[in-house]
């Protein structure tokens, strides 16, 4: 089983209701259960890229940057940066409560620089 990050449950949905299940009034929210995101689709393909990677191959990826596959939250890839937004970890390695959000998590965004490597002679 894939690990589940705490921002990847699946949260309620709430519409709205009119009639009697409003009660009192004349428009009222009830919980429903959360629409599945529409899966992308690749309009072109390109010979080079995969239509998907195994789970193991997307660890390695995460791991080779030196991040930890449980703690990660998002990865970007930018021209001169890959940059990470992991849960945040106390002394203890366990993640905390973000004390500005609440009922949230505290998350780090980390930048790792791209260089070039120095030109041979």
């Amino acid at each position: 089983m894939s690990p589940m990050h705490p921002d990847e449950q699946p949260h309620p949905v709430w519409e709205p209701v009119e009639g009697r299940e409003a009660q009192t009034t004349s428009t009222a929210l009830k919980q429903t259960q959360p629409r599945a995101k529409p899966e992308p689709t690749m309009t072109k393909h390109i010979a080079a890229v995969p239509e998907s990677i195994t789970r193991q191959q997307y660890v390695a990826l995460i791991e080779a940057l030196g991040l930890n596959a449980y703690h990660l939250l998002a990865l970007q890839f930018g021209v001169n940066s890959i940059y990470a937004t992991v849960f945040a970890r106390d002394a203890d390695d366990q993640p905390y409560e973000d004390p500005l959000e609440r009922n949230a998590l505290a998350k780090h965004r980390i930048s790792i620089p791209i260089v070039d490597e120095p030109e041979q002679p």
